[in-house]
């Protein structure tokens, strides 16, 4: 008998070593699969590009220059091309958020601001229509045609619009 426990006692820790290996690889393989599931779950919830419309509408609201200027390409070009006035250019983001915060800062902080759209087209790599601009109680409209790249305007092109245009497009 002491033999045999000798002998067993000779081969135990040979067996908890397979033990303990065979439970460091399922810890293993437990974590390989905690990994994996993270990694699905988060790539899953990885936030879908904004919509660069949206985007604007919101840094209006809130009068946000950066945030209407991250809707931009960094090298974007906004052009209003308005009849009776001069042609007015700004090409990169920097100079594209100047024109914003100078626009936001010509109305009083108790008007409200809210621009919304209408499209005749739209697509991944460009977009035209008709938008509102409503200042207080007063509404102003324009015509926009934009190209987009990765999600955000690269060209922005403004022009004249009525009310009647924006009305003749369906409301989203």
């Amino acid at each position: 008998m002491i033999g045999q426990s000798q002998q067993l006692a000779g081969l135990r820790p040979a067996a908890n070593v397979a033990v303990q290996q065979a439970d460091a690889n399922k810890m293993q393989i437990s974590r390989f699969f905690a990994a994996a599931f993270f990694a699905l779950a988060f790539a899953s919830c990885a936030p879908a590009p904004s919509d660069p419309f949206r985007v604007l509408s919101q840094a209006y609201a809130n009068r946000d220059a950066a945030a209407a200027a991250s809707a931009y390409t960094e090298n974007g070009v906004v052009i209003y091309a308005y009849e009776g006035t001069p042609e007015e250019r700004f090409e990169g983001r920097a100079a594209i958020q100047g024109s914003f915060q100078r626009f936001f800062d010509q109305f009083a902080a108790a008007q409200s601001l809210a621009l919304s759209f209408r499209f005749e087209g739209r697509s991944a790599d460009a977009a035209a229509g008709v938008y509102q601009l409503r200042v207080g109680e007063s509404d102003y409209y324009g015509r926009f045609d934009v190209s987009l790249e990765d999600s955000l305007f690269a060209r922005d092109v403004s022009s004249d619009a009525t009310e009647a245009d924006f009305e003749a497009l369906p409301a989203p």
